[in-house]
């Protein structure tokens, strides 16, 4: 399986994504329905402890996963979220509330997501974006899902706006097999409400490489398709914008559980974003991470000099 997001992980800790989509809310009924017509026997049998995750409360914070500093190039800034970790928001966030006031005059702000699997997007979204966004920040989601009763069990109480066929096709990099026979298309307009008195003078970055994945995904992807920020880097992981969480099926017999990607998020070109990721707009090398970063950076101070 290419995508990531396809694993076995609820067999074996069932009643730990069961007390989640517990309290979900009716939107997620189907999931919890499908866990509870589950059993025990795969992680007793494994020796799994099957607790519920750890709570907000009693997760430690890890201030090494943010770091924001300014380089003594003396026009530069940067925001290193290595986590989008549920967990860490608040912290992460209330230090990055701290930080952008005093680079107001920095002329570039690069946020390093290299090598961030993703976590939650409420963080990009309802936080890391706004903050630094004067105007609210629009953008169409598009996607592909194959036409089956049983996918649409778990999109019935999604409202999402209908997409004709015949008004993708112009999309150039559309893959051939998603035909409206087979498919349905949609779009979600989404709208990120800024959140700053006055419009960021600075130039935005988003450094990204392979290790790109999931809700980070979803950033860079949020990137591309509104422009919000420059995305530079190496191709990501992909498979990081889809609506919904992953959807849970079940083997009858055997009771074994497993988790995929229901809905085929596309591209602003029409392209997989499964398949193809997010290509950036500035290619960037780097032998790693942090020399990727340093890289970039000498391209910004030649720039200015």
């Amino acid at each position: 399986m290419e995508s990531q997001h396809t694993d076995l992980f609820p067999t074996i800790k069932r009643n730990a994504f069961l007390e989640i989509y517990k309290t979900a809310g009716e939107e997620r009924a189907h999931w919890r329905r499908t866990l509870e017509q589950g059993n025990d026997y795969w992680s007793e049998l494994l020796g799994v402890e099957d607790k519920p995750f750890t709570s907000k409360d009693e997760q430690p914070y890890h201030p090494e996963s943010l770091n924001c500093a300014i380089l003594d190039t003396g026009n530069v800034a940067v925001i290193k979220i290595r986590s989008f970790d549920t967990f860490q928001i608040e912290q992460d966030i209330e230090r990055i509330e701290q930080f952008l006031p005093t680079i107001e005059d920095y002329p570039h702000l690069i946020i390093d997501i290299q090598d961030n699997e993703g976590g939650d997007s409420h963080y990009w979204k309802d936080h890391l974006v706004p903050l630094l966004s004067h105007e609210d920040q629009e953008y169409n989601a598009l996607y592909a899902i194959r036409k089956s009763d049983f996918l649409k069990t778990y999109f019935s109480t999604i409202d999402l706006k209908k997409e004709k066929f015949k008004s993708l096709q112009h999309l150039p990099a559309l893959p051939p097999e998603l035909n409206a026979k087979d498919f349905d298309f949609w779009s979600e307009s989404i709208t990120i409400k800024g959140k700053r008195t006055r419009p960021y003078q600075g130039k935005i970055y988003l450094l990204v490489n392979k290790g790109v994945f999931s809700s980070a995904e979803g950033l860079a992807v949020f990137c591309k398709s509104s422009h919000w920020a420059t995305v530079v880097g190496e191709v990501t992981a992909g498979d990081g914008a889809g609506s919904i969480d992953a959807v849970i099926q079940m083997l009858p017999n055997s009771k074994i559980m497993f988790r995929y990607t229901g809905e085929l998020a596309l591209n602003p070109d029409g392209s997989s974003n499964t398949q193809m990721k997010t290509t950036p707009d500035i290619v960037m090398e780097g032998k790693d991470s942090e020399d990727r970063l340093q890289n970039f950076v000498k391209t910004l101070t030649a720039t200015v000099n």
